[in-house]
């Protein structure tokens, strides 16, 4: 069984992704614009390096949105993270047209990523996120138990106290009793 990643190595994969990630933006918008030529490499980073894109974006964008809907009800928490995630891909498509881009590279481009988005981002994020959520919400459960239990374990102890007291009350005044029989008993025989 492998050890979770430590934060060092959390980092350097995130900071991995993130540079591998900004490589391919700059490669395919640099296709999309037509000053890198259309040649296997190219294409490959280009439409290829979009599924990576898609994916990772679609997870972030979709995660956010996971994260401010779970106020709202669970039925309509996936089909708005969906409509979050292609309302940004709409968003990406019309800034590359605003930035000079050819449009059919560019719908290329976006739909690459959308779809694989799709595919990824939402179903990944309710995993996650609900996961983190889970966790959370059951260490304040196991908070609110322990405080309870804690309570429980000082309210038990205070009443053996008492039951103590009691006990020890009755038990004197039942020897008083006694001893008081005794005494009058002796009185008399005397």
């Amino acid at each position: 069984m492998t050890a979770p990643p430590t934060v060092p190595q959390t980092v350097g994969m995130f900071a991995t992704m993130t540079a591998l990630c900004a490589f391919i933006l700059v490669v395919a918008y640099g296709w999309g614009t037509h000053t890198l030529p259309s040649s296997g490499n190219v294409l490959m980073f280009a439409l290829g390096g979009m599924i990576v894109i898609g994916g990772c974006v679609g997870f972030l964008i979709s995660a956010l949105a996971n994260i401010i809907l779970r106020a709202g009800p669970r039925k309509l928490r996936l089909p708005l993270t969906c409509a979050s995630w292609i309302g940004f891909c709409v968003i990406s498509y019309a800034l590359l047209i605003d930035m000079g881009a050819d449009p059919e590279r560019s719908l290329e481009l976006s739909t690459i990523s959308g779809v694989f988005g799709l595919l990824i981002g939402p179903y990944h994020a309710e995993l996650f996120v609900g996961l983190w959520f889970y966790k959370r919400s059951l260490k304040v459960i196991e908070g609110d138990g322990a405080r309870k239990l804690a309570e429980i374990r000082r309210e038990t102890a205070r009443k053996q106290e008492e039951y103590k007291r009691q006990f020890q009350a009755s038990r004197d005044a039942f020897r008083n009793d006694e001893e008081r029989q005794r005494a009058i008993r002796n009185y008399f025989r005397s």
